[in-house]
């Protein structure tokens, strides 16, 4: 196995210079040394050199020696700073398509259902490349939810987020991204799975009050729809209140216009097919246009989804998030221009905001995804979490270490 060590300062390695020389000189030849023989002091010299030759190499190198030359080589080590970086798995970004299409039955080739969704299969297909943890991702249509974990939460299982338009791939086309989907797609860098399903019939949504169904490739009325609820707040300003009712009944809805503190309780009993708010006013005014038309009223908070109007600043004064349109502008109100144009706009952003029923799911969704499918880009980069060993703090203390023997060696006395 192959360890790849960097150094945070190689210059330090030039002192590997300094044991070499030392153990050059350690080995340079001593001359003889000259002794006169007449002296008892030379006797007694050469039985203490027999009685410590145990001490002493062949070739004349004491031990301490050893340990000096053993700690400045690690001295030298740990001043260039060896490192070992190491970088954990790589780590997915997978970005899991929750519209309502996803949730349809899957068919296998013969036509038969599995009795798995297109969801469960494309999970099971992209498991096969994730390991461990991964951060998961879906698109609300207002802004993008992430997870970190080895699934993604219970709640995104389940048929919940209604946003049935083409999701914004191009935002994760990255090469750490995995598409998981019912139908081929074609990124540039990200890999994907697809389920794909044969077509799927049953309810795509209303027309005429009538519920429309999706039968054999054909769109055909079945039967009277549930009348769908509007649910009003009644900080809304009169004049759209007013247009607001009389596009519901045109439409057959029923409408009720409600207290703020109810419209996001059981008070509006079930589910309406669309809420209108207002944000809560603050201090200042708000001016908006649009196609031949102005409103000037009250500045209100900020607000969120996706904007449909917006301010002379540029801040949203009108936005839509699954079934919620939140107005920015506050009572009292001045209308200006044409409005018959603004009236249109507004049952236009009624009209974007409005829920289908229950259970309903496009006719583009519900056709045939064509045969499962796969497509690996490049694998994902490790994670910018892995670490980094630093083997200085080690190296200083051993050669500290071999000094101190080597020390002792030599005779000293601590």
């Amino acid at each position: 196995m192959v360890i790849a060590i960097g150094w945070e300062r190689a210059w330090g390695l030039g002192a590997l210079v300094f044991p070499l020389v030392l153990w050059i000189i350690a080995r340079r030849p001593q001359p003889p040394r000259e002794l006169a023989t007449g002296t008892l002091s030379v006797w007694r010299e050469l039985l203490a050199e027999r009685a410590n030759v145990t001490a002493r190499r062949a070739h004349g190198i004491p031990p301490f020696l050893y340990w000096t030359l053993l700690a400045l080589v690690l001295g030298s080590f740990a001043l260039a700073g060896p490192t070992h970086k190491t970088a954990l798995a790589p780590t997915w970004r997978i970005v899991l398509d929750t519209r309502p299409g996803m949730f349809l039955a899957s068919t296998s080739v013969a036509g038969e259902q599995s009795g798995e969704r297109r969801i469960d299969v494309a999970l099971a297909m992209a498991r096969e490349w994730i390991e461990g943890p991964a951060l998961w991702r879906r698109f609300d249509g207002a802004a993008w939810e992430e997870f970190e974990g080895v699934a993604p939460p219970a709640d995104w299982l389940i048929d919940s987020n209604r946003i049935d338009e083409a999701l914004p791939w191009s935002e994760e086309d990255r090469a750490d991204s995995l598409w998981v989907t019912d139908r081929s797609v074609a990124p540039q860098h990200a890999s994907w799975v697809a389920s794909g399903g044969d077509a799927v019939d049953g309810l795509v949504g209303r027309r005429n009050g009538q519920r429309l169904m999706l039968r054999d490739g054909v769109l055909v009325e079945d039967g009277a729809e549930r009348t769908p609820l509007i649910v009003i707040d009644e900080q809304l300003p009169a004049a759209l209140k007013q247009l607001t009712e009389a596009w519901a009944r045109e439409r057959g809805f029923n409408s009720a216009v409600v207290n703020p503190a109810a419209v996001n309780s059981a008070a509006v009993g079930d589910s309406p097919a669309l809420q209108l708010d207002v944000a809560s006013v603050v201090a200042g005014t708000r001016h908006v246009s649009g196609a031949g038309w102005n409103i000037d009223g009250r500045a209100t908070a900020s607000i969120a989804g996706t904007a449909l109007w917006w301010d002379q600043q540029g801040e949203p004064a009108l936005a839509v998030a699954r079934g919620r349109l939140v107005l920015g502008v506050g009572s009292p109100l001045q209308l200006a221009g044409d409005h018959r144009s603004l009236g249109l706009a507004w049952i236009n952003a009624c009209e974007s905001a409005l829920l289908p029923p229950p259970g309903a799911v496009s006719a583009q969704a519900r056709s045939a995804a064509g045969l499962a499918s796969r497509g690996r880009g490049p694998d994902p980069p490790p994670s910018a979490a892995g670490g980094t060993t630093r083997f200085a703090v080690w190296l200083t203390l051993a050669a500290l270490l071999a000094a101190f023997l080597g020390g002792r060696a030599s005779g000293w006395r601590i």
